[in-house]
């Protein structure tokens, strides 16, 4: 997991723009989220209050690794091994 991270980099999808949000955060919101666990834990982008970021890289409590390419805009979700 992503433990010895203190951080967790989030990016728009609308204005490229990039947000740290405290690990323990995104921690709290991955163990409190019942929905569907191959979408990570997602914030709203402080300059685009439409549009949800999402992680450049993070290991969900699930064992779900999400993955971001802000250059080529390419979203990967990596299930966990069976």
């Amino acid at each position: 997991m992503n433990r010895q991270r203190k951080n967790v980099t989030y990016w728009c999808p609308a204005c490229s723009g990039r947000e740290d949000i405290p690990l323990s955060v995104v921690l709290d919101f991955d163990a409190d989220d019942a929905g569907d666990p191959s979408y990570p834990p997602r914030f709203y982008c402080q300059h685009c209050p439409e549009v949800l970021m999402w992680p450049i890289f993070y290991r969900g409590l699930h064992g779900f690794t999400y993955s971001t390419n802000p250059n080529t805009r390419e979203i990967t979700v990596t299930p966990p091994p069976d």
